[in-house]
C-alpha cells in the first residue's frame, strides 16, 4: 500500500537546530536504549496534525529502527557560514524519531547530543542491535556551490530498495532535484549487517539550500519526507529488514572493519568532511 506523500511546511517545533550543544559522558549503548520507545505515542503537537504519523498511526509497529544523525563533536561535517552539519543533522533526525515512534516504531539513536561517535561504534551499534532498518542522515557539500539535490548511498544489495524509496519521497518531499542511488564504500553502510542507508538531505555550500537548512520549517519537512520513505518502504511485500547473517559472518565484517577504522584514522582531520566532486 505505498504512501506517495508531500511533505508540507510546519509550524515550528521545540528542538530546532543549535539545541543539541550538549556533551555527555554517557557511552553510546547507554544514550540509545534509554532514548528508545517501546510503544506508540502520539503525535506531540498540532503542527504534526498533517503528518504521515498523524494518519497512519501504529504503522510500523514491531519494526525497529537505529536511526544515525552524522558527525558530531570534533567532526563537524560540512560547514559554511557558521552553519555546522552535525546540528543540521541531529535536529532532523530528532525530528524524524518522533514521527517513527509516533507510528509505533522502536527508535534508537546512535547519538542525541553532540557527542563525537566514532563510525565504528555507530555500526557496532547496529550489529548489537540488529534493528530492521539503519538510516544516516547527513548535509552535502560541494566545490561547486550551485550544485544542489538529493542522494541516497548504500553499500549492499538488500539496502538498494531502500536508498531507492528514500530517494524518491525525499526529493519529492523537499521539491529537490533527486541526483542519485549510488553503491558506495561509505563507514556506516559499508560495514553494516542490516539494510542501510546514508540519506543527504541538501547541500549546504549551496546559499539557497543552506538557508533552507537551518530552518525549523525545512527540517520538519526533511524528517516527514525520510519518514514517509520508511513507511513506503515497510508497504512493500517482502521489503528486506533485520540481520540475515552467520556470526562467522558477522565476525568476518567486523574484522575488516577494524582495519578499516586503523586506516582511516591514519589521514582523517576531524574538522573536515570530504567535499564531492562532480
Amino acid at each position: 500500500m505505498g504512501l506517495s506523500l508531500s511533505s508540507c511546511g510546519l509550524a515550528q517545533a521545540p528542538d530546532s537546530i543549535g539545541r543539541h550543544g550538549v556533551s555527555s559522558d554517557r557511552t553510546s549503548s547507554d544514550r540509545t536504549s534509554s532514548d528508545s520507545t517501546q510503544a506508540a505515542a502520539p503525535c506531540p503537537s498540532t503542527a504534526l496534525d498533517s503528518s504521515i504519523c498523524a494518519s497512519h498511526p501504529g504503522a510500523l509497529k514491531g519494526i525497529t529502527i537505529l536511526l544515525d544523525a552524522g558527525h558530531g563533536g570534533e567532526q563537524l561535517g560540512a560547514h559554511f557560514d557558521s552553519v555546522q552539519e552535525k546540528h543540521v543533522n541531529l535536529a532532523v533526525a530528532g525530528k524524524l524519531k518522533t514521527r517513527l515512534e509516533a507510528m509505533g516504531a522502536t527508535v534508537y539513536m546512535t547519538r542525541v547530543r553532540d557527542d563525537d561517535i566514532s563510525l565504528s561504534a555507530r555500526v557496532k551499534e547496529s550489529i548489537r542491535l540488529k534493528p530492521d532498518i539503519f538510516v544516516s542522515v547527513h548535509s552535502n557539500a560541494n566545490f561547486k556551490h550551485n550544485i544542489d539535490g538529493i542522494e541516497t548511498y548504500y553499500y549492499s544489495s538488500r539496502s538498494r530498495e531502500l536508498a531507492s524509496t528514500l530517494l524518491s519521497s525525499v526529493a519529492g518531499g523537499l521539491k529537490e532535484k533527486a541526483n542519485w542511488v549510488e553503491q558506495e564504500r561509505l563507514f556506516v553502510v559499508h560495514h553494516n549487517v542490516v539494510p542501510s542507508v546514508l540519506v543527504e538531505i541538501g547541500y549546504l555550500s549551496n546559499l539557497r539550500t543552506r538557508a533552507l537548512l537551518i530552518t525549523d520549517d525545512y527540517q520538519e519537512r526533511a524528517a516527514e519526507a525520510i519518514a514517509v520513505g520508511i513507511f513506503n518502504y515497510f508497504s512493500r511485500d517482502n521489503a528486506a529488514r533485520g540481520c540475515n547473517l552467520s556470526r562467522a559472518q558477522i565476525a568476518g565484517i567486523e574484522s575488516a572493519m577494524k582495519k578499516a577504522e586503523a586506516q582511516r584514522n591514519r589521514h582523517f582531520r576531524p574538522q573536515h568532511k570530504k567535499i564531492r566532486r562532480h
